[in-house]
């Protein structure tokens, strides 16, 4: 390939201006000595297209082609274009550039620019990348995952290919970081090359909203302000999202601004973009006549210049895309935007001279320096796909920058594995390679062969196609897809949301052409991306029909094929397969449970497209509904059949259900047979220990029976030497109490079951009534149950009952306490001293209650009275009060 001559490049170096032109030089001789190399340049510096452009004209850089990523096609087609303009040659020739389904390159091309999926594509179709010298990552402080991943793999290559140069570029980045890091790779130093200098200075001032209303409401009206405080050039407005840019087009377009206001984000058609930032006369641009308001998201915040700009007002806030691994959901988080990402937008406004940037927060606002890489927030299952085919199984097995979290590169697998694309090893399946050639997301891709497979080749390609489209549909605010299918099939012709040229039969024009793509590369095998014929794809036979008069197109399909679309979804969206609850959200695999808008939320089964999982709950934007049988069967390689004793308290009930992850698709109960109970019943124990059995059941016999035995067990090792404390007993449950459960009736266990349980496990050969008996006979005939706890004996008897007895009961040579109670049953003493209390203490007794209980017996000596538990009969004598001394 010939270099670009020498005075090309210098004549478009001079006609610029730009502030990096002077350090090209040193930046090429740095590529290649080094053959890696981290530039950071300003906004504006002119890297995205002087660098390419000076390399392409080194000798070190003559014998292959430079291939430049940038993350977005309107970046690509614009840097390329740019190049070619400052060169006076046509775009396809020594500049050219590939993004989706458009390609613009030749034999001839020393310069393509390309979007960051085809880089891997055409790593993964030629893994040497033959014919390239070197390959420059452009805005890399984006940080796609295509970027991360496209890195890794040409750091990977490099160790085979050391004449392969790698130049990473950006405005704002941690040059230094992103050196060692390659250094550290390589094992080799990799120099940073720093560029500071803006085109032209820009003045940043802070003015807050108050944030009572819609952003969007009140941001339109600073915008207004800002507008008519300057007298010439437009106006760059960046939002965090495409509703944010409707309500403030909705309040400028009422309010008399005499501008053009015009949106600008990456759902548009491409040729749409490509009009709001195409070039035109600087001059015309500045005059206030032909001033526009440009209303963006952060799509305009790199490597583009919107013509015409010398005032940017930003929002502060960017939207970003947050993968909830636990309920495998992807979640739109609202957040403030980077320190570095502040900076690019500023930029903006100093490109064609001083600029103005209005930042509507304060100047304290806490705020990171990067935004969070998508490698670490977002689903791996592409990436995940791609490294499978490079041979790559584990995180560990590519250089990363940041490497992707374990836990999210298993459950990227998971869902592979279920999709049929790679094995339980990680490697790629034949539908995996497939996958992976139509340039899709994994369950897009999975839809468009499940739909070729069953004959349904154009309804499965149109639906990747609108899915691929980021809910760019006329009718989004509806979530029936089956709406949407409908609407592709039908001829209305109304005007977007945005109310710009952006019409619905341009969208369904664009829905057209990625359909054709996707069916052309269905029928060609493994082509890889931005491969073929120069110039666009066509979009006429897309879905079995072809292109109308002046070019629309027509869809065609069965209709009832439309009516039963979910059937291929699910194969898609396996894990999105959703049924009712009867609270009326509905809950998914994971557990989550979300909420559907409209006539759907009354479908028993729904297949979900698109749901945002929230804070807290989710909600469903896109879905079908599905039949039962069509759920079961998308559910069958996930579905297990489970069988457990439930309870409630201690009633045993079989629930046999077959379930998909936590979603539970049908359910039997019946009572459970003993067989079947006895390992439930163990683990009941196990979860809620002994105190979920019936121990005070039956007037407390069970737990009076196991305080008896622990207190033998205690004081008598030799006759009890089984451990009977509750652990033991929790480990031994099932032999204990397994044999004595009944799960015919209410409880699994009652307390005289129990009590079985317990004596057999004591064993009959032990006489528990003689060693621990439960009742004393007191000298009146009473009997009074003995109290065992807490390794001790207690006694409940009343004073008259134990009349003439001299000493304290034992039991296995322990004193009993006794507590002594009054004639109404009240306590009066408590003693394990039954003589000296009748020695010392009984005497104040006495004295105190006879009076109070004079129908009771209460004599002198204790010791000879005869016990009783009975009052004085009435017809007894009354003791008489002692007489009075006399004189008194």
């Amino acid at each position: 390939m010939p270099n670009i001559p020498g005075e090309v490049l210098l004549r478009a170096a001079e006609a610029t201006g730009l502030p990096l032109v002077p350090r090209l030089a040193e930046i090429s001789r740095v590529l290649a000595d080094r053959r890696a190399a981290v530039l950071r340049a300003d906004p504006g510096s002119g890297k995205s297209t002087l660098v390419p452009l000076a390399l392409a004209a080194h000798p070190a850089f003559s014998a292959g082609r430079i291939l430049m990523l940038e993350p977005r096609r309107i970046a690509a087609v614009g840097a390329a274009s740019r190049m070619a303009e400052l060169i006076g040659e046509e775009i396809g020739r020594t500049v050219g550039y590939a993004v989706r389904m458009e390609r613009r390159a030749g034999a001839g091309t020393r310069i393509e620019v390309v979007t960051e999926g085809i880089l891997t594509r055409r790593l993964q179709m030629d893994p040497g990348l033959s014919g390239v010298c070197a390959v420059i990552f452009d805005e890399f402080h984006e940080r796609s995952v295509q970027a991360d991943l496209g890195l890794a793999l040409v750091l990977d290559l490099r160790r085979i290919r050391e004449d392969l140069a790698v130049l990473v570029m950006s405005a704002t980045m941690d040059a230094e970081r992103i050196a060692r890091f390659m250094g550290e790779t390589e094992a080799r130093e990799v120099t940073a090359i720093e560029c500071p200098g803006r085109p032209f200075p820009v003045a940043v001032e802070y003015r807050p909203l108050k944030r009572r209303g819609r952003l969007g409401d009140e941001a339109a009206a600073a915008i207004a302000d800002e507008f008519f405080a300057e007298e010439r050039g437009d106006l760059l407005a960046f939002f965090p999202g495409k509703g944010e840019i409707e309500d403030a087009r909705r309040v400028l377009s009422r309010m008399d601004t005499g501008a053009s206001i015009e949106v600008l984000h990456g759902g548009l058609p491409l040729a749409e973009q490509r009009r709001v930032v195409g070039r035109a006369d600087d001059a015309a641009l500045l005059r206030k006549a032909g001033r526009r308001i440009v209303l963006s998201t952060n799509v305009a915040e790199t490597s583009l210049t919107v013509p015409g700009v010398t005032t940017v007002v930003d929002t502060g806030l960017v939207r970003l895309e947050r993968y909830n691994l636990s309920v495998a959901m992807n979640r739109l988080s609202l957040e403030s935007s980077s320190l570095r990402s502040a900076d690019q937008r500023a930029g903006r406004a100093g490109r064609l001279g001083p600029g103005r940037c209005i930042r509507l927060w304060t100047e304290g606002d806490a705020r990171g320096t990067d935004t969070e890489c998508e490698i670490l927030r977002t689903d791996l299952s592409s990436l995940v796909l791609e490294c499978s085919l490079w041979g790559a199984r584990t995180p560990g097995d590519l250089p990363w920058l940041e490497r992707p979290p374990r836990s999210a590169w298993e459950a990227a697998a998971e869902l592979l594995r279920e999709l049929g694309a790679i094995d339980a090893s990680g490697s790629p399946l034949p539908r995996g390679k497939r996958m992976a050639s139509l340039g899709l997301d994994p369950r897009l891709a999975a839809l468009a062969l499940v739909g070729e497979e069953r004959g349904k080749t154009a309804l499965a390609c149109a639906c990747a196609a609108m899915l691929s489209d980021r809910d760019q549909s006329p009718v989004r605010e509806d979530a029936d897809f089956r709406r949407r299918l409908a609407f592709l099939r039908g001829d209305e012709d109304e005007r977007s949301e945005s109310g710009t040229s952006f019409s619905s039969s341009a969208w369904k024009d664009r829905v057209a052409q990625v359909a054709a793509d996707l069916r052309s590369r269905l029928s060609r095998g493994t082509e890889i991306r931005g491969s073929g014929t120069q110039g666009r794809a066509a979009s006429g036979d897309v879905a079995g029909g072809h292109a109308a008069g002046g070019g629309r197109a027509v869809f065609r399909w069965r209709e009832e094929d439309e009516a039963r679309v979910a059937d291929l979804l699910a194969a898609a969206f396996p894990d999105r397969i959703a049924a009712r609850q009867p609270s009326g959200v509905f809950r998914f695999p994971s557990g989550r449970e979300a909420a559907v808008p409209g006539p759907l939320a009354q479908e028993d089964w729904i297949v979900a497209c698109e749901v945002d999982a929230g804070e807290r709950s989710a909600t469903v934007r896109l879905c079908a509904p599905i039949g039962w049988e069509e759920a079961e069967k998308a559910l069958a390689p996930v579905t297990v059949a489970e069988r457990r004793v439930e309870w409630s308290g201690l009633v045993p009930r079989l629930v046999e259900r077959r379930v998909a992850g936590r979603l539970v698709l049908s359910e039997r109960r019946r009572k459970p047979e003993t067989a079947e109970l006895a390992p439930a019943f163990s683990e009941l124990i196990a979860a809620r220990s002994l105190s979920c059995l019936p121990w005070d059941g039956g007037e407390g016999a069970p737990r009076r029976l196991l305080d008896r035995i622990r207190f033998v067990a205690s004081h008598s090792g030799a006759v009890i030497a089984e451990d009977w404390s509750d652990e033991a007993l929790v480990s031994d449950a099932l032999a204990a109490f397994g044999p004595f459960l009944d799960g015919k009736g209410g409880n699994a266990i009652g307390p005289d079951s129990l009590v079985s349980a317990l004596r057999a496990r004591l064993g009959w050969s032990v006489d528990l009534d003689s060693l621990a008996p439960e009742r004393f006979r007191t000298p009146a005939g009473t009997g009074r149950r003995y109290e065992y706890s807490g390794g001790g004996v207690a006694l409940d008897a009343k004073i008259q009952e134990l009349f003439g007895l001299p000493e304290t009961p034992r039991v296995l040579g322990e004193p009993v306490l006794l507590r002594l109670l009054s004639p109404a049953g009240r306590p009066l003493q408590t003693t394990r001293d039954l003589a000296g209390f009748w020695r010392t203490t009984y005497a104040e007794v006495r004295k105190e209650m006879r009076g109070r209980y004079p129908r009771h017996y209460w004599p002198e000596d204790p010791l000879v009275a005869e016990a009783t538990s009975r009052p004085r009969p009435r017809s007894a004598p009354r003791p008489r009060p002692a007489p009075k001394p006399r004189g008194t």
